[in-house]
């Protein structure tokens, strides 16, 4: 029987379910079945990534990426399979759109003649289909070149917001009146995501605002102007205006009057950055906040001089794991080193939260634990000493942080507890559910990052199967299950990412990221296995998200815009169609 999915949609569309009209689970690999691993693996994986260069894939830009084996001159064992991976850093440049690209004659002789892409995201970033190999297997699978001006645009999309005027930064401007200071800044303490971790304790800003804007407090404090300037960035249409002004004072922030208040001012800017729609932005800020944390003591838990109160300590000590949290969040999306080292670390997580607190002790904690499970996966997969690691030591690896994955899941309480399976999300515009959704977000966007090294076929060539038939077998049921893995994982933040609030006044780096990088990996789940009886399915998920980003373009007046999401969906559809009728 022909197996169908539905969608159903309540009326006002604040709930939406997608049910097999069977009442079957999604489609499986079963491990006694399904193509073999030549299939799995891909049909055309160059045996070098220097062979696909942007010569013969875009004229936009030039590689000449330094090439070498992720499993050179393997051990015996081992020795019958090989992989690829794209440079030294773990992964081959995306490509570059003509408008973002530097001239070669133009190199070296301007200031504005810098590249902002390509940018080392990491060979286990979702950005790698825009690598040569990633474009050359895709263009495989579809039987067509049209994703090498995809990939162009979806490189440009997202980095489009990283462009600073080059004395942008340093032009102060003027500074709302009274009544449209406290408008913007309750619009921050209601809706932003940073009240999640009290990134800034509103009582304390309030009453400084207060004294601020009735001339009674005259502070040159550079840390309280980019606080405030942070703060009044809620408003989308002055957003940028405000943010120059918190970032004119960057340099003193580090140099000069490192202070509590600095941490929360560079990690509220971070945050903001973040929902520009790249990390780039939001990593440097972030490693600042980081950096200037640590040199007062925060990882350590060390007091404050004097006698601070428990309020004071317990402030202190939240802040820390906030700027922890959003550190690993970055660095394990963007596959750059961490600035925090956990074995340095010995401020405790504190187990209740000061009067006025707007933590949920319960779910920052759990976020907590995510975020070291992030870094203890970027130490041991990420990493690129682990490059060279042989593929039955990564399916250890790999399976060993998913057993601590979904171990960590079933210990939660069931009130918070992220589904295996996702048939429909609705959501209560609270900050419960804002902080519930992170979470979960977060537990489905790790399970995608635990089993990327072995979903993205460019990422490997194809085995020598003969010489190893043991090591074969498990290969390919790892890939099998890797694959499962991360296609339900993504079609649980598409479900979900159909309820976030977006509004030009509010747009957090998770809906960005999360509903991104989930859309990505179904579509390469798709065209990889286009067959499958879930692919109905999930080409209707890849159309929700392709919804999904057109109200996020709509909303926020084009400023956020990645129409290759259309496109990449119908390339799924070219592919299924292409792969039913050779069959």
């Amino acid at each position: 029987m022909e197996e169908r999915y539905e969608i159903f949609s309540s009326p006002d569309c604040s709930q939406m379910s997608f049910q097999n009209s069977e009442h079957a689970t999604w489609g499986l690999i079963e491990d006694n079945a399904g193509p073999p691993l030549e299939d799995l693996i891909g049909d055309f994986v160059p045996q070098s990534a220097s062979n696909v260069t942007a010569q013969n894939v875009s004229q936009s830009a030039e590689f000449d990426p330094e090439i070498y084996a992720l499993f050179a001159t393997p051990p015996k064992g081992d020795q019958a399979v090989q992989y690829v991976v794209g440079t030294a850093s773990g992964v081959e440049n995306p490509v570059v759109s003509p408008a973002l690209q530097a001239s070669p004659s133009s190199a070296g002789c301007s200031d504005d003649s810098y590249n902002i892409i390509p940018e080392n995201y990491g060979r286990e970033s979702w950005l790698s289909v825009c690598s040569p190999s990633g474009i050359a297997w895709i263009q495989n699978q579809v039987a067509s070149d049209d994703f090498t001006n995809i990939a162009s645009d979806l490189t440009a999309s997202w980095s489009k917001q990283l462009r600073l005027s080059r004395n942008e930064a340093a032009q102060r401007g003027a500074e709302p009146q009274a009544d449209l200071a406290w408008k913007y800044t309750h619009a921050y303490f209601e809706r932003s995501v940073d009240s999640l971790f009290e990134v800034i304790h509103r009582p304390e800003f309030e009453h400084h605002l207060r004294s601020h804007l009735s001339n009674r407090l005259y502070d040159d404090d550079p840390a309280w102007l980019a606080l405030r300037n942070t703060v009044f960035v809620s408003i989308q249409q002055e957003a940028w205006h405000f943010f120059s002004n918190a970032l004119s004072v960057h340099s003193d922030l580090l140099l000069r009057s490192p202070s509590i208040r600095a941490v929360r001012a560079l990690l509220a800017m971070a945050l903001f950055a973040e929902g520009l729609g790249s990390p780039a932005l939001g990593s440097g800020l972030v490693a600042n906040a980081s950096l200037v944390a640590q040199s007062l003591g925060l990882h350590r838990g060390l007091p404050a001089l004097g006698q601070p109160s428990t309020t004071e300590l317990l402030q202190r000590r939240w802040l820390f794991w906030a700027v922890y949290c959003c550190e690993k969040n970055i660095s394990q999306r963007t596959g750059r080193p961490s600035v925090i080292d956990d074995n340095d670390i010995g401020c405790e997580v504190p187990t209740e939260v000061h009067p006025d607190s707007t933590i949920d002790p319960l779910i920052f904690t759990s976020i907590i634990q995510t975020c070291q499970i992030s870094s203890r996966l970027c130490r041991q997969l990420i990493s690129t000493r682990h490059l060279q690691d042989q593929p039955s030591k990564l399916m250890d690896i790999v399976n060993g942080l998913d057993n601590e994955l979904r171990t960590w899941k079933a210990n939660l309480p069931s009130r918070i507890m992220p589904q295996d399976e996702l048939k429909h999300f609705q959501t209560n515009p609270i900050s419960t559910n804002l902080a519930l959704i992170l979470l979960h977000c977060s537990y489905y966007d790790l399970i995608m990052a635990t089993h990327t090294i072995f979903v993205y076929p460019w990422s490997i060539r194809q085995p020598a199967l003969e010489s190893n038939p043991d090591l074969a077998a498990k290969l390919r049921a790892q890939i099998r299950r890797s694959s499962e893995a991360v296609a339900t994982a993504a079609r649980n933040i598409i479900i979900m990412a159909r309820n976030f609030d977006i509004n030009g006044a509010c747009t957090h780096a998770f809906m960005l990221h999360f509903p991104m990088h989930a859309f990505i990996n179904l579509f390469i789940y798709v065209i990889r296995f286009p067959t499958l009886k879930s692919v109905r399915g999930d080409l209707a998920l890849l159309d929700v998200s392709t919804g999904y980003f057109g109200q996020m373009e709509f909303v926020t007046g084009s400023e956020l815009s990645f129409t290759f999401a259309r496109e990449i969906a119908g390339l799924a559809r070219r592919a299924v169609s292409q792969a039913h009728q050779q069959r």
